[in-house]
């Protein structure tokens, strides 16, 4: 799967929650979506194309939902990036049918107004943080959305296991959620990666 991009500009969306939104744990340095809007534009010769982040601190599916034409709709995008999973898990099994529900319904919504879906799954944690035992079965969720409807996926959470960096996943996080500006940048790099980008 890949995404077409044409030569007019175009408008991304990141749509998620506090790693989107880049809240607080950077300390100063640039949020994945940064890097990305970076190299898009400037790198690519795309300088004309726009991209919105509207990822909220604390954010569910469920948010993005009730709030869908405020932080997606109305920007009418032509790629769309989403990652939520990571504040749903706190539901743990017992949400695991609505956030999959909720999941799809924000894709087909996407792809009904005629945006390219990409599907983030969320990063890695620190061991069992609180309430969030039961995050890879949200993030699996994902990964079958993505193969299911043959959408193109970030898997952040692999990507990072697969080849941790040195001193471990912990060196990519702020705390036991958040990633820091290091995994940030390990973040946009996958982005890049998967649109065919260096």
């Amino acid at each position: 799967m890949k995404i077409d991009l044409p030569q007019h500009p175009i408008t991304w969306l990141f749509v998620g929650d506090s790693i989107t939104h880049g809240w607080r744990h950077t300390d100063g340095a640039r949020s994945y979506v940064e890097h990305v809007n970076e190299t898009l534009r400037h790198e690519t010769g795309r300088a004309r194309d726009v991209l919105v982040n509207t990822g909220v601190s604390g954010a569910r599916v469920g948010d993005l939902l009730e709030g869908f034409d405020f932080y997606a709709a109305r920007f009418r995008p032509d790629v769309v990036f989403v990652l939520l999973g990571t504040n749903d898990s706190t539901d743990g099994l017992d949400g695991l049918a609505e956030y999959s529900r909720g999941l799809t319904e924000i894709v087909d919504r996407f792809v009904d107004g005629g945006a390219q879906v990409v599907l983030q799954v969320p990063p890695p944690l620190r061991e069992a943080p609180s309430r969030r035992e039961h995050v890879a079965e949200y993030r699996d969720v994902v990964r079958e959305l993505a193969r299911s409807r043959g959408l193109l996926l970030v898997d952040h959470d692999r990507d990072w296991t697969d080849a941790p960096p040195a001193g471990g996943v912990d060196a990519l996080l702020n705390d036991d959620i958040h990633p820091n500006a290091a995994g940030h940048r390990r973040m946009a790099d996958a982005v890049l990666a998967a649109l065919g980008i260096s």
